[in-house]
């Protein structure tokens, strides 16, 4: 109702009431308490309405309550109201009743009713927000996602009601308190519903097979997941088993090959790809690629690029192997030739030098930056001066020009042009810059490494950025480090030495190597600017290095009197748990100690070294004279890490025979096939576990269960416990107990027992079978095969067997016999009536070059290549492939006579090989089965350089076949520290092990003593190295300082009985410069530059600082005799070879002092 409505009916109220009253005076008092009671209602329906306007002032809500009983009042008045006037009826009855209405809908209709519709829908939809809320906090996303979808429904649809609401202050606190807040949670919660909605329809594609729909749904279901806040743990789980079970039905495919750049080579795939598996073959024609791939994060990219240079310009075949099921795995991709596209000149100023440098990129097709070298023919630099109006020169085979003769200010205009392509840029000349800034980044780790280590890790990148003094880019060289431009500062050198950083040729700032384990800040500082740089680097301990130590037992004894060697189990770990081979320990990285040297010395403590059951364990020697009951704490201490391990030696009771046991390094079948034999040899040792020899008094015996089962070959009694062995014979099926007895003087003290179970030759109770032959080698088993072993044709003879087993080129068969039980055991040679041998065939069924032959051994089979096969033999059409041969045994059983067959495979491969290691005896050697592992070795002084001091060692190389000469290895020599010009120096190992190295350019130097210098072997892939420390590798020379000195008279001139003082780098052999009477020796005086003829005369000379071994540093010359001739600028020269030091090393050129 508009405002002059309602001012029209308010008069015609009046009106009416004043005219009913004026006509009635009698109902004058009806009449006023009917307009009171409509002026009542009225107040109250506007009452009503104040009840929840007043959120206009307060800035909150009214109570509810509280407007809902003003709202009930309300509606009471006004049908109070309305009843009163109908009933007392007249002629205003209407004009009251319009009033009523208008303002009842005015106040209460319009604004209260729809108020209260809008604060209960609010608090409605507050408490779904709330039930929303707890959703969200009790990771319900099922809940959550139907009540986002409701609330999404309200706010969509529903939420008008607020607008309706009378009162713009009221409406904005009801949208603010409550659709606000729901809405801002529904909005929080978009990327996590939508991610669950779009996984649920790639699952439902997925399971239809629709797999074009499924990966749509799972990129959209990705790209919202990386907004996704609430649930992205739990979306991210089911994200990854959808994404899992989508790609277990999609076949991969090889979706696109093309060049990114020249060379490189990009893959795209289907779907995520094994990357173990790939395999990549990139061909031009028929010349393959070398190529390293990278992967992008979701393994659906590979790059491969070329390992060195580019790609020649041509179409290249890429193939891709290893991915099962993979779908257009071969494709073709043209690599382009380069084309520079686009030259960028980067420098902004001109450095006022002769060397000012430009920085130019070349932009190829690719958009890459390609590499354009300065001599380049189709490059041409200009630049010109146009301040002055002349021409600048570029420097030759530079991207510099020389600006030495512009001045400062001058504009130069610098033109670059490529084969068509221009860039042109004016400079402004400059003083020369410096290096401004040096931004140290990250120690990169070598390829292969994942952490740093002392010696694990050498010549490590540093990565940084660095700008000159013209904040323009920079790339640091040499000189900026020699010159001081900038300076690197460690927080621990001993762990990082300054020294050991340097810039390399490209440019790369180079870590040679870290001194020991921690943590240590580097910290670069360019003084022209005062700018610092820090970078953290943490090296770990060496994996390997010695950290603990662990002994197998705390107490030990051993016979008072007695210096037999005590072992004891020794175990040490290195840093990261891992227990380091007893091949891998030195005896260097620890010191053992003994508190009581009566009864043992701690130089007598030491790892044993010997091949044997107590190699790498720790060897006690006690002292001859300890008494029993004396004992002495052992403690061996990591001198890296300063942990020990202890173990109390105490001396007991004298030693006797008390245990015996199988013989060490000898086996036990405890299957045998009737008819078989076998040896049986035994240690005995005493109370201390002591193998002990003959003794009086102690002999041991041998006994059978059931000699009708096993039967004991030879004398049962008095055998010498030095040669306890005995021969048993397997008689019949059964099983027998087989016992050695030791006795002291008849009476058992000891046993060692086994029981033999006899396996009948009968093949109605055993199955014959040959299991598996190794794959024999191809080339024949000769002469060098055999080690040496001269073999001529068949090997027949004992010592040809003997060495064609020893090379691991004849390959043993076995004959198996197995029960119903499955007991297995050997059947004897005894037991074979014969053999018989197919040879191999060519793939066209023709015979082949090649021959294998068999011979018997020590009861036992082998085959063996007899003639070689050449690769004819192994072709197949157009590949090769392995032969296959037969052996055939015929059985002499006892229900039957049987043959038993197994193929032979003559590999077509080389001999490659498998393992190389460095040992201390031939791999042919008599007692090689006693070789151990040579790790390091030690030269006294430079001069053993060249025969490795008569240092002995052999190469193992054991190829695939077993044996260890086919598979050729290669020697290197490389430093490790402190050897110069070593890389070109060449090294033999004769058959007998002695080394020779031959220094080709004669300028092999070591520059510190215990220089150290590896020598490798490689063989294939595979590689071992011997280090090898030369103790004191330096010449020795004239003193770095004060190598001369005088004592004169008369300043400036030489007399008699003046002094000339003449100093070495290190200790000489005096002998060799001082004779008899003290005259000078293999000491002359030359000219030099002076004009004198010089002459020493009766001279004399003497060591100031001799050591009792008869070496000096200084000697003192005094001058002496009627022709004694000496002048500034003369030689005093000492003969090379007579300058020898301590090790006996001697200087490589004459030794000369120049007097002052």
């Amino acid at each position: 109702m508009d405002k002059k409505k309602a001012i029209k009916l308010a008069t015609a109220s009046a009106v009416a009431a004043s005219a009913f009253v004026a006509a009635n005076p009698n109902a004058s008092e009806a009449a006023t308490n009917v307009a009171s009671v409509v002026s009542q209602a009225k107040a109250q329906f506007k009452n009503a309405y104040y009840a929840y306007s007043q959120v206009t002032s307060t800035g909150q809500f009214a109570d509810i309550n509280k407007v809902y009983a003003e709202y009930n009042k309300a509606k009471k008045a006004y049908a109070d109201a309305v009843a009163l006037v109908k009933k007392a009826g007249g002629a205003n009855k209407d004009a009251l009743l319009a009033d009523l209405d208008a303002t009842y809908n005015e106040y209460v209709a319009k604004r209260v009713v729809t108020y209260l519709d809008a604060y209960n829908y609010a608090v409605k939809l507050d408490a779904m927000r709330k039930d929303l809320q707890a959703a969200v906090d009790a990771k319900d996303l099922a809940k959550a996602e139907d009540l986002y979808n409701k609330i999404s429904y309200e706010l969509k649809k529903r939420t008008v009601i607020l607008d309706r609401v009378y009162g713009q202050t009221t409406r904005d606190l009801l949208r603010s308190q409550f659709k606000a807040a729901a809405q801002q949670l529904r909005d929080s919660l978009m990327y996590d519903i939508t991610v669950s909605v779009k996984l649920k329809a790639a699952e439902e594609a997925t399971n239809k097979g629709d797999l074009a729909a499924a990966d749509a749904a799972l990129k959209a279901a990705q790209d919202a997941l990386a907004k996704a806040t609430a649930f992205k743990t739990e979306l991210t789980t089911k994200q990854a088993t959808v994404q899992a079970a989508y790609e277990a039905k999609v076949t991969p495919k090889v979706e696109s090959v093309s060049a990114i750049n020249v060379n490189k080579i990009k893959v795209t795939f289907s779907k995520a790809i094994d990357t173990t598996k790939a395999k990549f073959e990139v061909k031009r024609g028929t010349v393959t690629e070398d190529v390293k791939v990278t992967w992008n994060e979701a393994k659906t990219e590979a790059v491969l690029e070329k390992t060195a240079g580019n790609f020649t310009p041509a179409d290249y075949t890429v193939t891709v192997s290893g991915v099962d099921g993979l779908q257009n795995a071969t494709n073709t991709v043209t690599v382009q030739a380069e084309e520079i596209k686009q030259i960028v000149i980067n420098t902004t100023q001109l450095q006022k030098s002769a060397t000012a440098p430009i920085a130019v990129d070349f932009i190829n097709q690719y958009g890459e930056k390609a590499t354009i070298s300065a001599t380049d023919s189709k490059l041409l630099i200009t630049a010109y001066d146009k301040t002055k109006g002349v021409s600048l020169s570029p420097v030759a085979g530079k991207f510099q020009l020389n600006a030495s003769g512009a001045d400062l200010k001058d504009e130069v205009v610098v033109t670059v042009m490529y084969n068509g392509v221009t860039a042109t840029k004016t400079l402004t000349v400059v003083n020369p810059a410096t290096v401004g800034s040096v931004t140290l980044g990250q120690a990169v780790l070598p390829t292969g490494k994942t952490m740093f280590t002392p010696s694990g890790t050498k010549d490590v990148e540093l990565t940084y950025t660095a700008k000159n003094t013209l904040d323009e880019n920079y790339t640091l060289t040499a000189s900026d480090v020699s010159n001081g431009a900038v300076q690197f500062l460690s927080s621990d050198s001993s762990i990082l030495n300054p020294s050991d950083i340097s810039i390399d040729a490209n440019g790369k700032i180079k870590i040679a190597k870290f001194g020991k384990a921690g943590t240590v800040t580097l910290t670069a500082f360019t003084p022209a600017t005062g700018a610092v740089s820090k970078t953290t680097i943490e090296v770990k301990e060496d994996a390997g290095a010695p950290y603990s130590v662990t002994l197998g037992k705390s107490t030990a004894s051993f016979a008072a009197g007695s210096t037999n060697p005590i072992y004891v189990d020794l175990s040490v770990f290195d840093k990261y748990g891992t227990k380091i081979d007893a091949k891998d320990l030195k005896a260097s990285d620890y010191t053992f100690t003994s508190d009581n040297k009566t009864v043992v010395d701690s130089s007598n403590i030491s790892i044993e070294t010997t091949a044997g059951s107590n190699y790498g364990k720790l060897k006690i020697v006690p002292v001859a004279g300890a008494t029993k009951g004396s004992s002495a704490l052992i403690t061996v201490t990591v001198n890296g890490t300063g942990q020990k391990a202890t173990l109390t030696l105490s001396a007991s009771d004298a030693a006797v025979p008390t245990a015996i046991d199988t013989k060490a390094n000898t086996t036990v079948a405890t299957n045998m096939v009737v008819g078989g034999t076998q040896t049986l040899s035994f240690d005995v040792k005493d109370q201390y576990g002591t193998v002990v020899g003959a003794t009086s008094g102690y002999t041991v015996e041998y006994s059978t269960s059931d000699s009708s089962v096993v039967a004991i070959n030879g004398a049962e009694t008095g055998d010498a416990l030095d040669s306890a062995n005995v021969s048993i014979t397997a008689v019949k099926a059964g099983s027998a107990t087989v016992k050695a007895t030791l006795k002291k003087n008849g009476v058992a003290i000891a046993e060692k027992a086994y029981t033999i179970n006899v396996l009948a030759n009968d093949s109605t109770k055993v199955t014959y079978s040959i299991p598996t032959i190794a794959p024999v080698y191809k080339g024949q088993l000769n002469t060098a095969l055999a080690g040496g072993v001269t073999i001529t044709g068949a090997i027949d003879t004992d010592a040809e067997k003997a060495a064609a087993v020893a090379s691991g080129y004849a390959e043993e068969v076995v004959i198996n016999a197995t029960d119903a039980s499955g007991n297995v055991a050997q059947v004897p040679a005894s037991a074979v009536v014969s053999v018989s041998l197919t040879q191999p065939k060519k793939a066209d069924g023709t015979a082949t070059t090649g021959a294998l032959d068999y011979f018997q051994y020590n009861g036992k089979y082998y085959v063996y290549t007899k003639t070689l096969f050449v690769p004819a033999d192994f072709q197949n059409g157009n590949s090769t492939a392995d032969l296959k041969g037969k052996i055939s045994f015929t059985i002499n059983a006892d229900d039957a006579v049987k043959v038993v067959s197994q193929d032979i495979t003559v590999s077509k491969d080389d001999a490659v090989a498998q393992s190389v290691a460095f040992k201390d005896k031939a791999w042919n050697d008599a007692s090689a089965k006693d070789a151990v592992d040579v790790t390091e070795l030690t030269l006294d002084k430079a001069a053993d350089y060249a025969t490795a001091g008569g240092k002995k060692v052999f190469v193992w190389a054991k190829d695939q076949f077993g044996g260890y000469t086919a598979a050729a290895e290669t020697l290197t020599l490389a430093n490790v520290d402190g050897v110069n010009n070593i890389s070109d120096d060449t090294v033999t190992i004769a058959s007998n092990g002695a080394i020779a190295i031959a220094d080709a350019s004669n300028n092999t130097t070591f520059t510190k003593n215990n220089a150290k210098f590896r020598l490798i072997a490689q063989a294939g892939s595979q590689t071992d190295f011997v280090t090898f420390t030369v103790a004191d590798g330096v010449l020795p020379t004239a003193a770095a300082t004060g190598a001369v000195s005088v004592n004169q008279a008369t300043a400036g001139t030489y007399a008699a009985n003046d002094t000339i003082t003449i100093k070495f780098s290190e200790k000489v052999k005096v002998s060799n410069l001082v004779g008899t009477n003290g005259v000078p020796q293999n000491i002359s005086i030359a000219q030099g530059t002076a004009s004198n003829t010089p002459n020493l005369d009766a001279s004399t000379i003497a060591a100031t600082d001799a050591d009792n071994n008869g070496y000096a540093t200084t000697f003192v010359i005094t001058l002496k005799g009627s022709s004694l001739s000496v002048a500034k600028d003369n030689k005093l020269v000492v003969t090379a070879n007579k300058v020898e030091d301590v090790a006996g090393n001697t200087a490589s050129a004459n030794v000369e002092f120049v007097l002052p």
